[in-house]
């Protein structure tokens, strides 16, 4: 993709076309984890000049997403709440604002969750209901998209937002450690070592729902042998699916996961 992209990009005449070839460039370091190389790339792509609205809402959801994969959670927050107060503001219904709002979203709710860690119980609470409402009308919005474009990658990042929801909510004190964590196992049922039909965004939704089972069992369960089985069972599907994806970022999760379950 990253190919193929740059080739378009030797061949564009316009910037809306080089600014197009940069965001499917932007698409297949994503795909691969390396977000810093991603940022390049729809960096490169909003420098362009004579690009239009749609395609520029486009990059910044994507760069967005980029911040918020390489940890920079107040950067990815901030950038991903102006693109929706933008199109609130704009009224703006087209397939790229669409597109946009639900990334938006997504960025907007997976940040505040990571963010209600190591903070004061107030303000845990304040990030991890804002997780809940965006990650909320994100999964609304994908799977809408699923539905009207016949997209299953959509629904894969759908998934990644009710993984992300239930966590947000066990932190908020609304859904039970040990029964959110036994859902999360539960669902690796449908991946069986590469013989199952998962792939793209659907395979990598589970990917983090393992690292959102990992965050639960490692802050919330009190029994010391069910934390590190189901640490065992979540690092170690984990690191099958970014395997089976070449995905560095979730491979540095599983790593970190796998350190601190040692510690």
């Amino acid at each position: 993709m990253v190919q193929k992209a740059r080739e378009a990009y030797d061949l564009a005449d316009t910037g809306e076309e080089k600014a197009k070839a940069c965001n499917r460039e932007f698409g297949g370091w994503d795909g691969m984890g390396r977000y810093m190389d991603a940022l390049d790339a729809g960096q490169r792509g909003l420098d362009e000049i004579n690009v239009s609205q749609d395609m520029r809402l486009l990059l910044r959801a994507n760069l967005a997403n980029a911040y918020y994969n390489l940890g920079d959670l107040f950067e990815s927050k901030g950038l991903a709440t102006d693109i929706i107060k933008w199109i609130d503001e704009d009224k703006s219904e087209s397939v790229a604002s669409r597109i946009a709002e639900a990334m938006a979203r997504y960025v907007a709710g997976q940040s505040c969750r990571r963010l209600a860690y190591g903070e004061t119980r107030e303000m845990a609470e304040a990030f991890a209901e804002d997780a809940i409402e965006q990650l909320e009308i994100g999964r609304s919005l994908f799977l809408q998209l699923e539905s009207d474009f016949n997209m299953p990658a959509y629904g894969g990042i759908a998934n990644t937002c009710l993984g992300g929801r239930m966590e947000a909510l066990v932190i908020l004190g609304k859904r039970s450690a040990e029964d959110t964590v036994k859902e999360y196992l539960a669902s690796l049922d449908k991946i069986i070592d590469g013989q199952d039909d998962l792939v793209g965004d659907w395979l990598e939704s589970y990917g983090w729902w393992c690292i959102f089972g990992c965050n639960v069992a490692l802050q919330f369960m009190k029994d010391e042998r069910e934390l590190q089985q189901a640490m065992a069972i979540f690092t170690n599907k984990a690191d099958e699916i970014a395997q089976r994806l070449g995905n560095w970022v979730l491979r540095e999760r599983v790593l970190t996961m796998e350190y601190v379950r040692r510690e």
